[in-house]
């Protein structure tokens, strides 16, 4: 018995520790340098303006997802290395995503014009995981239209 209300004690308390997750926002990215690796590939520095109103240090250990144009998968893009989103107050979070375009004939079409690409029927499916110690939380969004995602984030 003993062991078992221990079990229900450390579940309790895992998930109050998953409600923290929801209060973490997003309020704004900015794109800095874009460094070409490959005629394909590239990094993107960003600066991710995050609010953590709670009391403990959360990371972004992982970040994958994929930009989806007219059906297809126009890119794939990646977060490069963990970052950690102090308490407090909303402040600015570098981090570098890893961006690879898998179909760069869409990309030759358009002639590398980025507006005209961002304007066309974009979505977006992306998975972030979130952790605290070593309680993980996958959050995952999907077929976000790129336009309206750009919106929301004044971009």
């Amino acid at each position: 018995m003993k062991k078992f209300s221990i079990i229900l004690l450390l579940v309790a308390f895992l998930l109050q520790g998953c409600a923290n997750y929801r209060k973490i926002a997003l309020v704004d990215v900015e794109f800095g340098k874009v460094k070409m690796t490959a005629l394909t590939k590239a990094r993107v520095q960003v600066n991710l303006k995050i609010n953590n109103p709670t009391r403990s240090v959360f990371y972004i250990s992982d970040l994958e997802g994929i930009l989806d144009g007219a059906g297809t998968e126009f890119a794939r893009f990646s977060l490069v290395e963990e970052i950690a989103v102090q308490p407090g107050e909303p402040s600015l979070v570098p981090a570098t995503i890893a961006v690879e375009v898998t179909d760069p004939l869409a990309l030759l079409a358009k002639g590398f014009n980025l507006p005209a690409l961002m304007n066309g029927d974009f979505t977006v499916d992306a998975a972030v995981q979130v952790r605290k110690g070593a309680a993980k939380k996958w959050f995952r969004v999907k077929d976000i239209p790129l336009k309206e995602l750009l919106e929301n984030l004044n971009l």
